[in-house]
């Protein structure tokens, strides 16, 4: 167990470059100490923020910035910091109201069979519309969003959406394609997720094997055993599990064996780096997953296809699925048909 007690320093000082050398000689003789506690000992660290002629609070705000981090003991307050707590408070104060007008829209991608199948499915992605119609990338709200946990509402307002636009496909006498969702690995610690996901298919009278759900590598660190049983109850209802961005992580390959997926999805990097850098060595590796993920049942996606020579790459190595810029670019629900 952790502790984290906050002290405030009031110095005289002028400049940066004398005060960071003051500190850094604390910071070193505090970290050569420890404390001792019976047959225990506990190592102290510390984290400085300072602001140079500002209030108690910039100093604050400065230490805040470094305190998940493992490679930096001093930060200095500056207005960039500012502009981006202000930026954080604004999503934060907006993103209850925009779920409740349904200012995050459904865009989909879509997903191509790789053996002349044509159109097989579609990702889905979402964009965040301001009222004034102008959009909000999720590179500027989901890592706020997995941090402070709103992601668990907005990922079962996608899958809603998922389902809201399957039925409009079957109410237009379209034959619908499945969908891919993102969840977050929260919602798969919640025992009642896969109630949860039914209450909502039920609603729109959509089967689970139009909808598959996809999960990150990371989702398997926390708790494999969980996860695994969240995974069979899923499999029990019908959905398909996909698991996204392979090859993004360390522990990829262990993940075959351990959790019973059905689709792998490749990270486009990894797709990048074998068109490009040490390509013998990348390709032996991808033929080799893709290879390892057939024997084990398990259907294959390439994203980040943008090339003629990037399909033809991904035909080469089997892959079942793919999708890119090179097909399409992702589109609104209305776009896609």
């Amino acid at each position: 167990m952790t502790q984290q007690t906050c002290f405030t320093c009031c110095c005289w000082i002028q400049t940066r470059n004398p005060s960071k050398k003051r500190l850094a000689v604390i910071i070193e003789q505090i970290r050569a100490s420890s404390l001792e506690y019976g047959e225990f000992s506990y190592d102290l660290s510390l984290y400085a923020g300072v602001a140079i002629g500002e209030e108690r609070e910039k100093a604050l705000l400065a230490m805040q910035s470094i305190e998940h981090t493992y490679h930096t003991d001093i930060a200095f307050y500056n207005h960039d910091m500012h502009n981006a707590v202000r930026k954080k408070n604004s999503i934060e104060s907006q993103m209850y109201p925009a779920l409740q007008n349904k200012e995050f829209k459904l865009f989909l991608q879509p997903k191509f069979g790789m053996k002349n199948e044509g159109l097989v499915g579609a990702e889905a992605l979402v964009r965040w519309q301001n009222p004034d119609g102008s959009y909000r990338y999720p590179n500027e709200f989901i890592p706020l969003f997995e941090e402070n946990g709103f992601c668990l509402k907005l990922d079962l307002y996608m899958v809603e959406r998922a389902c809201e636009q399957i039925k409009a496909w079957k109410d237009a006498g379209l034959t619908p394609v499945p969908i891919s969702v993102n969840q977050s690995k929260m919602l798969f610690s919640d025992l009642n997720y896969p109630d949860n996901l039914m209450q909502i298919l039920n609603r729109y009278h959509v089967s689970p094997s139009l909808i598959t759900l996809e999960i990150l590598e990371g989702v398997a660190t926390d708790n494999l055993e969980l996860l695994n049983h969240q995974i069979e109850a899923l499999h029990a209802l019908g959905f398909r599990i996909s698991m996204d961005d392979f090859g993004n992580g360390y522990s990829s390959l262990n993940m075959l064996y351990q959790l019973n997926i059905d689709e792998l999805k490749l990270d486009r990097g990894f797709l990048r780096q074998v068109s490009k850098e040490d390509e013998e060595r990348r390709y032996i590796i991808l033929e080799q997953i893709v290879s390892f993920a057939r024997k084990l049942g398990i259907a294959t996606v390439a994203e980040g296809i943008e090339t003629q020579e990037d399909e033809a790459l991904i035909q080469a190595l089997k892959c079942n699925f793919g999708q890119g810029y090179f097909y399409d670019k992702p589109m609104s629900a209305k776009e896609f048909g």
